[in-house]
């Protein structure tokens, strides 16, 4: 039988907050190592790959390949100057 997430072992909490790897092939352990490294950096980030589920990222990804989707300029700051936008 499968698990939900919540009732996998890759969970980790304390009493501010309750951490859920949906990226199993990662590990729970690098998970919280990647999240605490972009919240003790400055400025604080998260890696978007923890905000999309499987699903959320297809989406993604179809959006990005439609002609009327353009990048931000947030994400083009991010890009190296060789880059051309």
């Amino acid at each position: 039988m499968n698990k939900t997430p919540f009732e996998q072992e890759d969970i980790l909490t304390n009493n501010r907050f309750r951490l859920v790897n949906y990226l199993p092939h990662i590990g729970i352990e690098q998970v919280r190592k990647e999240i605490w490294q972009g919240l003790t950096f400055y400025p604080k980030y998260i890696s978007s790959k923890y905000f999309y589920d499987k699903n959320g990222s297809e989406l993604f990804e179809a959006i990005a390949k439609l002609a009327e989707y353009y990048p931000t300029r947030t994400e083009k700051k991010s890009w190296p100057k060789w880059v051309k936008a």
